[in-house]
């Protein structure tokens, strides 16, 4: 057979066949997706086998230079986002520019976040009357919350601001009033079904008559991007922040999750060593150890938590002093 009987027949079958061939689309990049989280969720399950026999915490070396030479990770590092790739932190980091351009003196209280439903952090104190400013990068809405834990009244709500997700961010500001009586005030997300997991926000408290600000700071209070979890693009069925060497933490979980296996994610900034236990029935299902450095510490990542309907966390920080963000990640 010739060169030209050869360059014919190629002919002929890309005339037949390319008329039936489709460039991927949206199912098929879903249908990618799905292989990828099926092959993550094997390896998970084989690792939390060693969790629960061994009971220590397994730690998937997150944008590590390198693994250790005896660990065999779940994922190549060249597959794993960087921070800055992540796009729920680049939509929180896209709202928080939007606030700095109209800002008005330093804020006391400076924080850009991805948007989850569960979405709660305590600030310190600063008693005067006081300016919130809020935006969020992505699609939806939610309403941001300001509580006062008070003596008398474990949380009273003392102001609340309703926020529009976009890709132009346009902040939404309300004043409100802290007083000295209250111990510590806390922010969180109402109503944010819509937008969790589609967007990132941003908010920040500074004085509203332009008169110096005193008080009584934590580490939630400074912008701090190394201290947030890397999501890497998974969505938190709930999460929290508990701060340490302050009496008991607090902690717990919400009320509307689903039932079945997480991922259990956790990163400590401060000194010592934090405890994270998850409960069912009384008894710890799985007991993390998160170790505490500055300005974070590495985050752990621990696959195969069973949940239900009765499952709560608990953090125990003996000697540990900063802050531990927490999530639990269907898997």
């Amino acid at each position: 057979m010739t060169t030209d009987h050869l360059e014919v027949l190629f002919a002929d079958l890309r005339a037949d066949t390319l008329p039936t061939v489709q460039p991927p689309g949206t199912v098929a990049v879903r249908q990618t997706v799905r292989r990828r989280r099926t092959g993550r969720a094997v390896l998970s399950a084989a690792a939390a086998v060693l969790v629960i026999a061994g009971g220590i915490a397994v730690s998937t070396g997150h944008r590590s230079a390198a693994p250790p030479a005896d660990a065999t990770p779940s994922v190549t590092p060249s597959a794993i986002p960087s921070v800055a790739e992540d796009p729920l932190l680049k939509q929180a980091n896209v709202a928080r520019q939007a606030l700095l351009a109209g800002q008005n003196g330093t804020p006391a209280i400076d924080a850009a976040e991805p948007v989850v439903g569960g979405y709660r952090v305590e600030h310190g104190k600063y008693p005067g009357k006081l300016l919130l400013r809020v935006a969020c990068a992505g699609s939806g809405h939610f309403t941001l919350t300001v509580d006062a834990h008070d003596p008398k009244v474990e949380w009273k709500k003392i102001a609340q601001v309703p926020v529009e997700c976009s890709d132009q961010p346009v902040p939404a500001s309300t004043t409100f009033t802290m007083v000295a009586s209250s111990t510590i005030h806390r922010m969180r997300l109402a109503d944010a079904m819509d937008s969790s997991g589609n967007g990132g926000f941003a908010y920040q408290v500074t004085s509203a008559t332009g008169a110096p600000l005193s008080g009584e700071p934590e580490p939630t209070d400074s912008y701090n991007p190394d201290r947030r979890l890397k999501l890497d693009g998974r969505e938190p069925e709930t999460e929290g922040t508990a701060r340490l060497g302050r009496g008991r933490p607090q902690a717990g979980m919400a009320p509307s999750r689903e039932e079945g296996r997480y991922l259990l994610l956790t990163k400590c900034t401060g000194t010592g060593i934090a405890t994270l236990a998850v409960r069912s029935g009384g008894k710890d299902i799985v007991t993390v150890d998160t170790v505490c450095a500055s300005p974070a510490g590495p985050q752990t990542e621990t696959p195969g938590i069973p949940v239900d309907m009765m499952t709560s966390v608990s953090i125990r920080a003996d000697g540990a002093d900063g802050l531990l963000s927490w999530a639990l990640i269907p898997s």
